[in-house]
């Protein structure tokens, strides 16, 4: 969304989805506008609340919200976040964070609390993919994928029981 106090650049990124998504419509493709980092380099932040106004204003089942946990963190408070975009979210990025800065550190290894976004995103309805994005600072041993592996299973099974 807009980071900037000038509306302008508002304009011409809504002008630049409402082409798109004329796009989109026509050959049955999901656009999804991803909820954003709150940064020192930003102008200001759109919160979920504004996203979900923003993808709400279209009207259209081709735009949706991809969920961001980390990006979420930084400004709010993501459980409440995943509230402002329930019915609108199609893709959710997990990764965590120890709530100053993004890291995309592996899941359970900063402060985010992923069990009750998880719980949150099953209560809103969600039941699409769930990307782990996370960077780690070399190429991933196997034992680091299967502790990933493990966590994603452990948190999905809670949801279900």
């Amino acid at each position: 969304l807009n980071r900037s106090p000038n509306p302008s650049i508002g304009d011409a990124f809504r002008h630049a989805v409402e082409e798109l998504l004329k796009m989109a419509e026509g050959i049955d493709f999901n656009l999804a506008v991803e909820t954003v980092p709150d940064k020192f380099s930003n102008e200001r932040y759109p919160d979920t609340s504004e996203v979900a106004e923003f993808v709400n204003s279209f009207g259209s089942e081709s735009l949706s919200v991809c969920f961001d946990v980390n990006h979420s963190n930084l400004a709010e408070d993501p459980v409440q976040a995943v509230r402002n975009c329930a019915g609108l979210i199609s893709n959710i990025y997990v990764f965590d964070n120890r709530g100053v800065t993004e890291e995309h550190l592996p899941p359970g290894e900063g402060k985010i609390d992923l069990p009750s976004v998880m719980n949150a995103l099953d209560t809103a309805g969600y039941a699409g993919p769930l990307n782990l994005e996370c960077h780690l600072p070399e190429y991933p041993d196997i034992k680091q994928l299967v502790r990933m592996r493990e966590w994603a299973e452990k948190i999905l099974s809670a949801g279900n029981s």
